[in-house]
Formats: structure tokens, C-alpha cells, sequence
């Protein structure tokens, strides 16, 4: 995907295409073993986003640059704009979750057992950008709702 399709400029922007993989599943939908198997995992989820989710779909960069990352979550973005739903972002380490639950759009957080927030399409823009230049952790910070 041409990244300048989701408004990504600047210097940290090596390569016009990323790879992304975007895939789709429950009931109808590809395995839904696979589906249920996920969610029979997380029993507690649906009280904490408010409902029981139907299908998942996954939105995963194949590299792993801030651009990448970035793109990542704007694209997920783009497919809950027209899909609807709850983002869940695994955190890469344990002390992005302070930065991250500040953002706007943070319907929850879990830290065990991996660091995830839930939220909304504002989650995810407000996480994707605009990237610090210094640290991608504090780029949430102050900007709750």
C-alpha cells in the first residue's frame, strides 16, 4: 500500500509501498474454529468492550518501522470506518501502556498477558501521529479526551 494514500510524509518514509497482511474471520468467514478458539481465551472481553465480538479482522505490518507501525494503525482505522467495532493494539513493551492509555478513544486497558488497549477509530489515529521524533511513547501523553 502506498503509504501517502494514508497521509504519511516525512523522513522516516524509506519506501512508497508497505506490505501489509488484512485478514478476515467468524462465522461464514474463513476457520471459525480459529475464531472461537481466540476468543474462548478471552472470556472477559465482552464485559470489558461492552459486547461480544462477531468477527476479528487483523491488520498487521509486515516490517516494523514507525512508518510501518503507523500505517498499520491507520489502516485498521480505514476498515473500522466502514466495518465498525473495537480496536485491540498489542503493545510491543510493557511501558507503552501508560502513554497509550492516555490517548483519546481508550475504551480499556489490560496489561497481563500482554500489554493491550482497546479503543476507538480516535484511538488509533490519536496513537498513529504525529510521531515524535524522539521517543514513540510519549506521543499519547496529555491528549485524552
Amino acid at each position: 500500500m502506498p503509504v501517502d494514500r494514508l497521509g504519511i510524509t516525512g523522513p522516516d518514509r524509506t519506501e512508497d509501498d508497505r506490505p501489509f497482511l488484512v485478514s478476515l474471520i467468524g462465522p461464514g468467514i474463513a476457520d471459525e474454529e480459529i475464531f472461537e478458539d481466540q476468543h474462548a481465551e478471552e472470556p472477559w472481553l465482552s464485559d470489558l468492550i461492552g459486547f461480544a465480538p462477531t468477527h476479528c479482522v487483523s491488520v498487521v505490518a509486515l516490517c516494523g518501522s514507525r512508518v510501518d507501525r503507523t500505517a498499520s494503525a491507520l489502516l485498521a482505522a480505514a476498515v473500522m470506518d466502514v466495518l465498525g467495532g473495537v480496536a485491540a493494539v498489542e503493545l510491543r513493551h510493557p511501558d507503552e501502556l501508560p502513554a497509550a492509555a492516555s490517548c483519546a478513544g481508550v475504551l480499556a486497558t489490560v496489561a497481563e498477558p500482554w500489554p493491550t488497549v482497546y479503543g476507538t477509530t480516535e484511538f488509533l489515529r490519536t496513537w498513529a501521529g504525529p510521531i515524535e521524533p524522539s521517543t514513540e511513547m510519549g506521543r499519547c501523553a496529555g491528549r485524552k479526551r
